[in-house]
């Protein structure tokens, strides 16, 4: 078991992550393993053994809340609206900058588990991707990159690539019924219109919304070479569901 920290029970826990100033949550337990982050946890009937990283029972009062809350059942995987709260509730905390320490869904394991369903290599996934090898690990070590580095794009070629469905790979299942998907076009409309009725610049509404539109205000398919997280914000400037928007695919 590793320095510092207390068995108190069989049941599952929460161990805590943290590597050179960032920090991933996952579920301990009864788990046969869960590798994140450049570390691997292999557990059994309570007991953890660390590999590179030092792991401890999460203990901080807010983030023991929210993944009592939020990661009870065995993977992580908890539905499609919980995870799309948790990803909300992780953006947040990543925009103010000064909170705790943001919870993605597991989605790193998601990318591995189907990379490995499909009979794929990492350097073949990313041979097909076009991108370096080391790009695509990222993805299956730490959990917010899929949301806040690569294109929404890139994630829809991905997603294909590893024959998941999109939705399933960032959410852990699609939503029943399936959302109204809102196209980039309709962002873009809104977007003119809020311009319009406030009698502001592209200048402007780009400062409002944390990125630069001038090239979306023109072309809409450009808002698939943003990451997930400037796709929620453009669309929270437009009023629009950023995960319908995502819908729309590319």
């Amino acid at each position: 078991m590793p320095a510092g920290v207390r068995s108190r029970s069989t049941e599952p826990k929460y161990w805590f992550a943290r590597r050179r100033n960032r920090s991933v949550l996952q579920l301990g337990g009864d788990h046969k393993g869960i590798r994140t982050r450049g570390v691997e946890i292999r557990s059994s009937g309570g007991a953890a053994k660390r590999e590179r990283l030092d792991v401890v029972e999460l203990e901080e009062p807010a983030l023991a809340a929210n993944a009592r809350k939020i990661l009870r059942t065995k993977g992580g995987d908890v539905g499609f609206a919980t995870e799309c709260e948790l990803v909300e509730r992780a953006l947040a905390i990543r925009d103010a900058d000064d909170g705790p320490e943001p919870v993605f869904p597991p989605v790193a394991r998601r990318f591995l588990e189907a990379r490995e369903a499909v009979g794929l290599s990492r350097e073949e996934v990313a041979a097909r991707w076009g991108q370096p090898s080391s790009m695509y690990w990222d993805l299956e070590f730490h959990d917010d990159e899929a949301f806040t580095v690569i294109a929404v794009r890139d994630v829809v070629i991905l997603a294909g690539i590893l024959r998941m469905p999109l939705m399933r790979l960032l959410f852990g299942e699609e939503p029943s019924p399936p959302l109204p998907a809102v196209p980039y076009s309709e962002v873009v409309r809104r977007l003119h219109a809020r311009m319009q009725d406030e009698a502001i610049g592209a200048g402007e509404l780009s400062e409002l919304a944390g990125w630069d539109l001038a090239e979306c205000l023109d072309t809409a398919d450009k808002l698939a070479e943003l990451p997930i997280c400037g796709l929620r914000s453009v669309c929270r400037t437009a009023g629009v569901d950023w995960v319908a928007a995502l819908a729309t695919g590319v």
